[in-house]
């Protein structure tokens, strides 16, 4: 394989080193109905295209195969670049910080900023097996819609479903509303979610990092159980 050259390339196939990869290239995002919404900038992306040109393996178990073919010379030969993928021991930790870098920033321009925790009702005969995408419909369908009319302003927010131990689950969000807390809870309950939330305000710098790696967290931690969406996010 030849080094880092200027000489312009065309890739004509992509797969992975290890049969066809699995998964999504990082979190999914809900909410977002412009494309550029919620798109992480280049900067914060994985691989990029000049990665894609040269090639990195960078440690990655299951690299991505290109073939690239020299416009100029008609030479073809097979690059590996990092799979990009949540599940990857090597990748996903890289992402995850990427995420949580991302969302630090953009949270760290908004007002109002709130760390809510969500809680189905235990007393709810919803077996465990079904709480997460419940959850997930109360979260998108009824609360979000609910406190967006509420707020003044625009309402943004990025959040996560952990699933705890006993199987059940609950949310995880950053939220920037001008929505009080007993609203919150009054809006979550009329959802159909329950009585139970917690909320607390969120100040910026290391405060903000540190909730939004809590948010990360689960997003990452538990993508063999939650299945669609990692990661739920607004426009913003």
């Amino acid at each position: 394989m030849r080094g880092r050259t200027s000489t312009p390339y065309r890739i004509t196939h992509r797969k992975s080193s290890k049969g066809e990869a699995k998964g999504g290239r990082g979190p999914a995002r809900s909410g977002a109905t412009s494309p550029s919404a919620n798109e992480l900038p280049k900067s914060d992306q994985g691989s990029s295209p000049d990665e894609a040109a040269n090639g990195s393996d960078d440690g990655c178990p299951n690299p991505l195969v290109l073939q690239r073919t020299d416009t100029e010379t008609g030479e073809v030969e097979a690059v590996e670049i990092p799979c990009d993928r949540k599940q990857c021991p090597h990748c996903g930790p890289k992402m995850r910080r990427r995420y949580v870098g991302h969302y630090a920033r953009v949270f760290s321009e908004r007002p109002n900023l709130k760390f809510v925790t969500l809680t189905l009702d235990p007393k709810t005969d919803l077996d465990a097996e079904d709480s997460v995408e419940f959850i997930k419909h109360v979260w998108e369908r009824s609360f979000v819609k609910r406190v967006k009319r509420r707020t003044d302003g625009e309402l943004e927010y990025v959040a996560s479903v952990e699933k705890q131990k006993t199987g059940y689950a609950h949310v995880h969000a950053i939220m920037s509303t001008t929505v009080d807390e007993d609203t919150l809870r009054e809006q979550w309950f009329e959802s159909g979610g329950g009585v139970v939330m917690e909320s607390e305000p969120v100040s910026k710098g290391d405060a903000l990092a540190r909730r939004t790696g809590y948010v990360m967290k689960y997003a990452f931690e538990n993508i063999d159980q939650v299945k669609g969406n990692a990661v739920l996010a607004s426009e913003g």
